[in-house]
């Protein structure tokens, strides 16, 4: 080989190491601040890392674990043993480059303190040879096991400490191994005796004959879950450290047409500003303005996760309903106020420019956050100089990994407590794993919210119906309104909740008490049980003017619950829910309502003309008709279309603006009607203003000629490449925009997306190099982290998800096929960075070969 070859092809070597996939063509990754350097990051032993911390006023901090006893901790737990269950994902970003990550050498841990020191002293490994673990949760026996790309239920049957028998619980986890940022994560038991998980949109529980049944939520989080004495449930996303569902969210999966309810995936911090105890130059991105404060420590939340709501006695009376968050790119963890705020909260830093825990020790990597038995607040530090993944790496990080030598080690882990005076010793609690009935249900009236969900689910799980009594009597009682909503979803799952003891409960002073009691009617009044309870449904409709909004809210929530096979009880619901309405609402009480009106959107838009006293139906009108576009049903849409003409103008806009929020945009396939609507074209012709422009736009969408062209079979090559796509769907991206394609919070819906629609050289592109920052999508803004990119897809592959997704959900745009995704996979070789959405719009198309 020629000396000027071989110069050639080392510069392209160093060319292309040069480029990572977080980089963003033309933008400079030059410090817009200046006077600011990184300080040292050596290596620290446990002992000098404890030098390195600053904690709140009136708290300690204290070592419960360290290396060799643990390695690479992302996650933890306690069982009712007192044991720690430790996920260790020990071949997370081996390097730099990521390479070597799916070696099986991920560890689930079980921890225990034999000495009783307060220090873990003892290790079994319950389940090895895993790639990328990503959660456990000790239950059943046994214990749940998140190791993409299965659930997994693992027990030690011959009482070696080692699990010897496992079960598929559930598949299609496929994401966590390759974008382990971006997958569900944090399995966790509600209080409705449901396992629900961070970023997944599927909820779990065990039936009595040991099988298991998956049903749909509303999806939520990015790394953690927490919820509050009352079931509601806490998460976050990289930049937004608090979110949160205000209502259960299986209301907000149960009308496919109603897009991003209200009451789901809610921002509750208003402001992101964070105060770090070191500078944070290692920050993936502190590039760019506003990144980093002029001193060089970082300005804004960018990697929140880990979440918990603490509910314990281990520290005095504030800090009980606090949320807690950790920032690894940042070396700390949050405590946030959480106040009530309406339907919603209001979560906001506890302290004034400071916070909980920093560390000045870059290497410091909070990941997961959790209550113990002793109500002390565990944080499980993954202690390493690499917490960014590969798919995000910027050239910078890389630099700055490489000057600092932050690659190694990788054979570290801490877990620490932060306890205060009145936190008891670990070692002093009582088992709940050995108590008796009567003790449990003790239990389920302490101040620890750790002793009561523990003494919950070890009632349920053996099926103790004779705590029913005690527990009815704590339904009855004085106790905490904690306790009492607790006790009765005890006596739901043991299947022993009578309808004496939810009368009793939906007359409880305490505005939760009453809102449990009417969600528990649900069974009641859909159907599932024999007879539908007449007498219930009466007497919930007594309180629809109940002074609480969350009261009102769930009222809605059940009363759309009522079963259509009832038409009678169905008809009285409705009439009920419109009176909810009448003295006006908010939108989280208008979503609640359409939540439970699927198929029903247009009778109930009738009903609102006809009985709905004048005030602001507007909002209302043009929710529901967006649902009713949305289901492209021909015969309710030429309804919709013909109520148009007999109402005034401002409801006239209301409902063309709705139709539109549901139609099909350009390269789907139109709404096909049997006939003209003759009203409606009529409107288009005479009117004027908001009212024809937005009709003219709803004519686009739709047509009515008996010849309308239908769009194209597939043929089989490509019917068999939809089939093939559906199941790359199903592994690959079904966990962020959801089976229908509706998205979520962080994942654009692809349903009904011009960028999924239109030209197929951009969708190409998006799937094989991901798509990121702001991007409009169905006329939402999303600002998008970096879309994992799916470069290791083959042709068939990609053209089949490409298919699919163009041709599923009533979507009629061409299918793509190998050679095409070749051809795009070929000219974008060396794209090594997620598209921008302005890039994506100049692009031109492949030239297809003569």
């Amino acid at each position: 080989m020629s000396p000027l070859r071989s110069l050639f092809l080392a510069l392209v070597s160093c060319s292309a190491l040069a480029a990572q996939a977080g980089d963003k063509k033309g933008e400079s990754q030059d410090l817009p601040i200046r006077g600011v350097s990184a300080p040292p990051a050596p290596v620290l032993t446990p002992t000098q890392a404890r030098g390195s911390f600053r904690v709140a006023a009136g708290c300690r901090l204290e070592l419960v674990a360290a290396e060799p006893i643990v390695v690479a901790p992302v996650t933890a737990s306690f069982d009712a043993h007192g044991r720690l269950w430790v996920v260790e994902m020990r071949s997370y970003m081996p390097d730099i480059r990521g390479e070597g990550e799916s070696r099986p050498t991920g560890v689930i841990a079980v921890l225990e303190d034999r000495s009783g020191d307060g220090q873990m002293d003892h290790r079994t490994e319950f389940l090895s040879g895993l790639v990328l673990p990503r959660a456990v949760m000790p239950a059943y026996g046994g214990a749940l096991v998140l190791s993409p790309p299965n659930l997994w239920f693992c027990e030690d049957r011959d009482g070696d400490g080692r699990a010897d028998h496992r079960e598929v619980v559930g598949d299609g986890f496929d994401q966590g191994l390759k974008n382990p940022e971006h997958a569900a994560n944090s399995p966790r038991l509600g209080l409705d005796n449901y396992i629900y998980f961070a970023r997944y949109g599927r909820r779990l529980r065990r039936l009595r004959d040991g099988s298991w049944e998956w049903s749909k939520v509303t999806a939520g989080g990015q790394w953690g879950l927490s919820r509050d004495d009352f079931g509601r449930w806490f998460f976050n996303n990289n930049s937004v450290f608090a979110r949160g569902h205000l209502a259960p969210p299986h209301y907000g999966a149960r009308n496919p047409h109603l897009p991003r309810a209200a009451f789901t995936e809610v921002r509750l911090s208003k402001t992101e500003a964070v105060w770090p105890a070191r500078v944070n130059l290692g920050v993936n991105r502190a590039y760019r303005r506003n990144t980093l404060r002029r001193d060089g420590r970082l300005a804004n939340f960018t990697g929140a996760c880990g979440a918990l709501v603490y509910r314990g006695a281990g520290f005095d009376d504030s800090f009980y309903g606090n949320l807690f968050v950790c920032e690894p790119t940042g070396n700390f963890v949050r405590r946030a106020r959480v106040q009530r705020n309406g339907a919603s909260f209001r979560v906001e830093n506890a302290y004034d420019r400071e916070e909980f825990l920093a560390s000045t020790d870059e290497r410091f990597r909070p990941v997961d956050v959790f209550q113990g038995p002793d109500d002390a607040i565990y944080v499980v530090d993954m202690y390493r100089g690499v917490i960014q993944h590969r798919n995000f790496v910027t050239s910078y990080l890389r630099k700055h990994v490489e000057k600092l030598d932050l690659e190694q080690p990788l054979d570290l882990g801490r877990i620490y407590r932060v306890a205060s005076d009145r936190t008891p010793k670990l070692s002093r609690l009582p088992k709940l794993a050995r108590a008796t009935v009567p003790q449990l249900v003790e239990a389920l009236q302490a101040r620890s919210g750790w002793q009561r969900d523990t003494a919950q689910r070890l009632l349920v799980e053996r099926g103790q119906r004779t705590a029913a009594p005690m527990l009815r009597e704590l339904v009855a009682s004085e106790r905490p309104g904690a306790v009492r909503v607790q006790s009765l979803y005890t006596l739901h799952g043991l299947d022993a909740l009578d309808r004496a003891t939810l009368f009793h409960a939906l007359r409880d002073r305490h505005p939760d008490v009453r809102t449990a009691a009417i969600r528990l009617f649900d069974e009641r009044l859909d159907g599932s049980r024999r007879n539908v309870d007449w007498i219930a449904l009466e007497m919930l409709s007594g309180m629809v003017r109940d002074a609480d909004l969350r009261v009102r809210m769930q009222l809605a929530f059940t009363l759309g619950a009522v079963s259509p096979r009832e038409p009678a009880l169905r008809e009285f619901a409705e009439q009920v829910l419109v009176s909810l309405l009448e003295d006006g609402f908010v939108d989280v009480e208008r979503d609640a309502v359409i939540s439970g009106l699927a198929g029903r959107e247009l009778a109930f838009l009738d009903r609102l003309v006809v009985d709905w006293p004048e005030g602001d139906r507007g909002r209302m009108m043009r929710r529901l008709a967006s649902c009713v576009a949305r289901r492209r049903d021909p015969g309710e849409l030429a309804s919709l279309l013909a109520r148009l003409a007999t109402l005034e103008s401002a409801h006239q806009v209301a409902l063309l603006q709705g139709a539109l929020d549901g139609l099909p945009r350009k390269g789907a396939k139109k709404v096909q009607l049997a006939i003209e609507p003759r009203a409606f074209t009529s409107l288009c012709e005479t009117a004027r203003g908001d009212v024809q422009s937005l009709s003219q736009r709803v004519l686009a969408a739709i047509e009515w000629r008996a010849d309308a062209p239908e769009p194209a079979e597939l043929d089989a090559a490509a019917a068999e490449l939809f089939a093939h796509g559906e199941q790359v769907y199903t592994k690959r991206c079904i966990a962020c925009h959801l089976v229908d394609g509706a998205g979520s919070a962080s994942a654009p819906p692809l349903r009904n997306s011009e960028w999924v629609l239109g030209s197929p050289e951009v969708l190409a592109r998006i799937v094989l190099h991901g798509v990121r920052g702001p991007i409009v999508v169905d006329g939402e803004k999303y600002h998008l982290a970096p879309m994992i990119p799916h470069r290791d897809l083959d042709d068939e592959d990609v053209a089949g998800v490409m298919t699919y997704v163009r041709r599923a959900w009533d979507h009629a745009a061409e299918p793509a096929d190998e050679a095409f995704v070749g051809r795009v996979r070929a000219a974008t070789a060396e794209r090594t960075t997620a598209w921008t959405a302005e890039e994506l719009q100049a692009l031109e198309p492949v030239p297809t070969p003569r």
